[in-house]
Parts: structure tokens; sequence; C-alpha cells
């Protein structure tokens, strides 16, 4: 089932965090550099940090700023 991340959101997160997975318990590095298809590839799912969806896993209803 698809998140609700924009493509830009998804790119911000992975480079704020230098590729590397944010949550304290994984470390993960979320992209590598295929050399057989020439491009970077990405594994790694900004839903591991909060979830996208009510009801998800880590989703959490943030209030709005004021």
């Amino acid at each position: 089932m698809p998140n609700k991340f924009s493509p830009a959101v998804k790119d911000i997160l992975r480079k704020t965090v230098g590729y590397h997975c944010s949550a304290p318990h994984c470390g993960k590095q979320t992209n590598i550099f295929n050399r057989n298809s020439n491009r970077e590839q990405y594994d790694g799912d900004a839903a591991h940090i909060y979830g996208a969806r009510p009801g998800s896993a880590r989703q959490e209803v943030l209030p709005l700023g004021g």
C-alpha cells in the first residue's frame, strides 16, 4: 500500500538524514549506486519514521502550528 509522501518530500528526507534511516533501531543506508544500471537506487520508506496514513505504524497526529 503506497504512502502519501510526495517524491520531493522523500528526497528532502533522504538528503536531510544523510541517506541513512533515522529510526534509532535501524540506521540502514538507504541508497546505493547500481553499476549495472548506472543509477542510484533507494531502499527506504519515509513511513519508517512516521506513518503517512491514519492508523499506520508510528502515525502521529501533530498539532497545527499557531
